[in-house]
This record gives C-alpha cells, structure tokens and sequence, in this order.
C-alpha cells in the first residue's frame, strides 16, 4: 500500500500507530547490544525507528519504506528529535521488490524490524519474498521481528481463506446369491464475497458396497489486506530462514470501536 502525503499526514496523528511503535520497542529491547546496527523495513513515519535509535545502545537505523509520502513524514519527523538521535536515522527508498535497494545492505543489520507491512503486500507469496529479502540483511546471529494483525481486522478489507475437507468410504458385500449396495454423497459450498451464493447436492444410489463423502468448504475474499494468523506468521519467517522462531507477545488494540488480535514473532538468522 502506496501512501500519498496527505493520507501520510493523517496516518501519523492516529495514537494506535504510536502504540504498536511502542509494542514493538519492547520487544525489541531484551536484543540490543552497544553498536547494534536496525533496520526497520516498512517504516512508516517513523514511529519505531524514533524510539529505537533514542536507545543509547544503537548504533544506527534505517528506516526504510516504498511510499514517498510516509517517508517524507519519516524525515520531517527525524529532524525534529535532538542531535544524538537525528544522527542515527537515515531513511531508504524502496521499490515493490527492493533486491537491488536492500544489496548494499545484506548481512549487515543487527536487528530488522517489520511492523504491520506484510498484510498489504499482494499477492500472498510477495509478503514471503519481501520477508526472504530484509531477513537476509541480518549479520549471523541477527534477530528479526515481525510484527502482524493476528487473524486480519473487520475494518480492513481482509481477504483470507479457510478450508475442511473430510471424507470416508466403506464397502459391504453378501454372497449366497445376494448382493445389496447403497451409494450416499453429500456436498456442500459456501462462499462469502460481494454476493452469498449456497450450493449443495444429495444423492443416492444402488450398486456394489457401501459408501459416504461429506466435503465443506468456507472462504472469505476481499479485496486489500492478506491475512495471516500466528502458525501463518511463524511459516513466513521459517520460510525467510530463520531458526529459533517464537512468539514475543501478543495483545490487542482497539480501532473504530472494534478490538484486534496482534503478535510479535521472532527469528534469528543461523
């Protein structure tokens, strides 16, 4: 999601946005050693990278973003904080698909934060490719910490899907001049999008043995925001290469009256 400056401008008095900064900052802390050198990919305004490089312990941080309007808030922003702090940040331009912008940069960060970014990255296996590319920043050792709505929120137009699928057979046959067979399948379709559309069949018939299928389906699609759950998020960094990957913390947060999930998961890279 591309923010131009005036909806990058709105975005940054929102006092959640600080929130989850500071949620993340908390995180973040118990992985802070004297020269630690961040990157904080998806940056936004800046919110994190702020309360980051305030820590005397860091070194540096990048705060690094695709949309121009949200950096030139990142920007604005840094050069209001003290000298000590202004020092550390440095802000990146980035492409949809930032190899060449993130090369210079591989094997050389310390800690990479990524905050609420891969749920507008479209389609799904963007977000691990983005994932796969600001993980490998990370020197050996070096920690990532992704932070994501837990299970998508109402007020986003989320897309996601959920599937069961269950299905059992069983034969029967008589001799002695006698065979009796009866076949029963059942399905069942249901999909939610702009419209509500049911389907289901039933139907029986006679033959040889005995069988029964039962298959259901649910899905959900919309339009802008990928949704993810924890295992899903833990599946993004195992797949980006990191070991040792757990959960930090999960809490909530209230938008428009309505209250969402959220997790920090953390990995390092071997």
């Amino acid at each position: 999601m591309v923010f131009d400056d005036k909806v990058a401008e709105e975005y940054v008095k929102q006092q959640i946005v600080l929130e989850n900064a500071q949620q993340v900052l908390e995180c973040a802390k118990p992985y802070i050693k004297p020269g630690c050198e961040i990157l904080d990919f998806g940056c936004g305004p800046g919110f994190a990278s702020r309360m980051l490089a305030a820590l005397p312990e860091v070194k540096s941080v990048l705060g690094a973003d695709v949309s121009e309007g949200m950096l030139g808030q990142f920007n604005k922003l840094a050069a209001e904080e003290n000298e000590q702090v202004r020092s550390k940040l440095s802000s990146l331009k980035t492409s949809a698909n930032p190899v060449e912008e993130l090369k210079p940069h591989v094997g050389s960060k310390d800690l990479v934060v990524m905050a609420f970014v891969v749920g507008h990255l479209h389609p799904r296996e963007a977000g691990y490719e983005v994932v796969k590319l600001a993980a490998a920043c990370l020197k050996p050792g070096g920690r990532f910490l992704l932070a994501e709505l837990n299970g998508g929120a109402p007020f986003h137009a989320a897309g996601g899907g959920h599937g069961h699928g269950h299905e059992h057979g069983h034969g029967h046959e008589h001799g002695h001049g006698h065979e009796h067979g009866h076949g029963h399948e059942h399905g069942h379709g249901h999909e939610h999008g702009q419209g509500q559309e049911t389907s289901s069949c039933h139907e029986h018939g006679h033959g040889h043995g005995h069988g029964h299928g039962h298959g259901h389906g649910h899905e959900h699609a919309h339009d802008e925001h990928e949704v993810y759950y924890e295992d899903q998020l833990h599946d993004l960094l195992a797949k980006a290469g990191m070991s040792g990957i757990k959960t930090e913390k999960g809490y909530k947060f209230t938008k428009n009256n309505v209250t969402v999930n959220c997790a920090v998961i953390s990995g390092v890279r071997e």
